[in-house]
């Protein structure tokens, strides 16, 4: 659906809204989330909590902004759960046609609200670059207020007989579980020499191959206590984002979601969403990993 209302049709983030490719929910941060809290007081709904901190609405999608979108389509005869899509933002369209005042500019990083580390170990050229990778993550996560450091990168030089074992191994693909490939990764990687017990390791290789002979994209296995996840040279550009996402969930059950406009889709191959989302489950769970921490 195409969005015709001037406050609302140049914003590339609610052009994806309206074709619920991802639509906005609980987490997600950002000058879209301000201009449809704005609709929502220009409607009559009241926002204190979100208008508090600077006297306009601060782009957080919390329990204030669900609760009123809650309202809001309630009263026009829409599904009332709280998640900003194509059948919402059409109705914000065509009850507020004519351009809103415009917001107070606020700087990118008003919205970041946690962080964590990931850091590279490279024994591959993958078809994806690290940089590419590393900044799809960010856009990705920064959606919700996480704010994506680096840590200190290395290559990690294979020798022609340790390829063959790399090459040979397989993964079981169990979080919390050394298998074979971990251990073969680990030592040639350093460990975690210099790097943060926090930080998630980010393991590039030619290749990866489960127990049942699957190639796979990556794969979130670690040690007990020592994050990481190994990623193949042909990862799709979200194969990064979506095994850290594995490592900040944890035990989260279940393992994948079932909507290829989710970064945690089974098959990062397949995702359709020009940026990813992440339901109100997964943020919260995220926001509560051990290695994430406040800003």
């Amino acid at each position: 659906m195409t969005l015709s209302s001037p406050r609302f049709n140049t914003n590339d983030r609610l052009a994806t809204a309206a074709e619920n490719n991802p639509p906005m929910n609980w987490g997600e941060v950002g000058e879209a989330v301000r201009l449809v809290q704005q609709g929502f007081i220009d409607l009559g709904f009241s926002m204190p909590i979100s208008t508090k901190r600077f006297g306009s609405p601060d782009g957080i999608f919390g329990d204030e902004t669900k609760a009123v979108a809650r309202a809001f389509q309630s009263k026009h005869g829409l599904v009332s759960d709280g998640i900003i899509g194509r059948l919402t933002l059409g109705k914000l369209d065509s009850l507020l046609p004519k351009a809103g005042a415009p917001l107070s500019s606020m700087p990118l990083d008003t919205f970041l609200t946690h962080r964590f580390r990931i850091t590279f170990r490279s024994g591959a050229m993958p078809d994806i670059p690290e940089d590419v990778a590393l900044d799809n993550a960010r856009k990705a996560y920064g959606q919700y207020g996480f704010q994506v450091d680096e840590g200190p990168g290395m290559s990690i030089l294979i020798t022609p007989d340790q390829q063959v074992a790399l090459d040979a191994s397989r993964t079981e693909c169990r979080l919390n579980q050394e298998d074979q490939l971990q251990r073969i990764l680990f030592s040639l990687g350093g460990g975690r020499t210099q790097v943060s017990s926090n930080d998630i390791l980010v393991f590039y290789i030619n290749r990866l191959v489960d127990t049942d002979e699957n190639e796979l994209n990556g794969c979130a296995s670690h040690r007990a206590g020592e994050p990481a996840v190994a990623v193949s040279a042909s990862g799709s550009p979200w194969t990064c984002a979506h095994e850290v996402g594995h490592v900040l969930l944890g035990n989260l059950r279940p393992t994948h979601s079932e909507s290829k406009a989710n970064l945690m889709f089974r098959s990062t191959n397949q995702i359709t969403a020009p940026i990813p989302g992440l339901t109100e489950v997964q943020v919260r769970q995220m926001r509560k990993s051990p290695l994430v921490s406040h800003l």
